[in-house]
């Protein structure tokens, strides 16, 4: 049997860069009426006329002056209660109109994203209530907002190390192999006796290499590759990878580490956790054809056994 598929355009628009449709340049297909526009908003067409205003759980949002009609619900001190896309609607989206994900503990310390990544506002929480890649319901659930903050010093580190994320090379989730490479160079020596195994004793949460390790591709990795089942096991991914440019991106990155099954059903799911075992070096160490290639690396880049940091 043989089966075909035509694909269908309802919809095709310019915007401006707020997301003001541009005129002249839309279109829709027949008499079908497309309720969606720029950053997979719904259109409230009844408001100010065609593509004018966009309505999500959190807000209404006039795309002609890059305002919300309501308060944001997340307090940024910083910031207009009116601003959208923290004012920057090319770097940042936001489904729902509260564009929150990147987590922070009442100290003001980052612990990790929620499962939409670091981009968005910041959630607060107390620490013993974060898991890493936790669903983000349950994480607004948990969110004790700014006022949560404990004192001046800590909502001044949270915004130090807020405004700075999207210069991080896992900002969008991937991170290039030239990208880890400068991310080296910019932190050397965090290890004290060139050990790695043993963790980098200078290093701390802002030298990680990922927050967000959701959008990782571990190549040809199978359940076959495990023994196991919620057992954390040595896997070597250094000829994991696919064709796929984030294939290699990740498997450059992980060379050999821990890696769990969490479960064996579907496609199976795998756990990465950070330690002193998942360390992102170029140090020599396994099987000879790595430590080839970890020689070429190392002629190529200029990097030596000083550089590395966690994962």
């Amino acid at each position: 049997m043989r089966e075909s598929y035509t694909t269908y355009v309802s919809s095709l628009s310019d915007y401006s860069l707020g997301g003001m449709l541009l005129l002249g340049r839309e279109y829709i297909a027949g008499a079908e009426n497309y309720r969606f526009g720029i950053n997979g908003q719904e259109r409230d067409d009844e408001i100010y006329g065609n593509g004018n205003s966009y309505t999500a759980e959190f807000w209404q949002y006039d795309p002609r002056l890059m305002r919300r009609w309501n308060v944001d619900p997340i307090v940024k001190p910083w910031e207009a209660s009116y601003a959208a896309f923290s004012n920057n609607p090319i770097l940042n989206i936001d489904l729902k109109g509260d564009n929150a994900n990147p987590v922070y503990d009442t100290e003001g310390t980052l612990l990790g994203t929620d499962d939409k990544g670091l981009k968005g506002e910041a959630i607060f929480m107390k620490k013993e209530d974060f898991e890493q890649g936790m669903i983000h319901d349950k994480a607004m659930e948990k969110n004790v907002g700014f006022e949560g903050l404990t004192d001046l010093n800590a909502q001044i580190k949270y915004k130090a190390n807020y405004e700075s994320l999207y210069t991080r090379p896992d900002y969008d989730g991937i991170v290039s192999i030239d990208e880890g490479v400068a991310w080296a160079k910019s932190h050397p020596n965090l290890d004290d006796n060139n050990n790695p195994k043993d963790g980098f004793k200078y290093a701390t949460s802002s030298d990680a290499l990922y927050y967000d390790v959701s959008k990782m591709d571990f190549g040809k990795l199978k359940k076959d590759d495990f023994q196991k089942v919620g057992v954390p096991e040595l896997i070597d991914l250094t000829f994991k990878a696919t064709l796929a440019e984030n294939s290699r991106f990740t498997t450059y990155a992980l060379g050999r580490t821990y890696i769990t099954l969490v479960k064996n059903d579907g496609e199976g799911i795998v756990e990465v956790k950070n330690g002193t075992w998942n360390n992102y070096d170029w140090h020599y160490g396994g099987n000879g054809a790595r430590n080839t290639a970890l020689y070429i690396e190392r002629k190529r880049t200029g990097l030596n056994d000083s550089h590395g940091f966690p994962l």
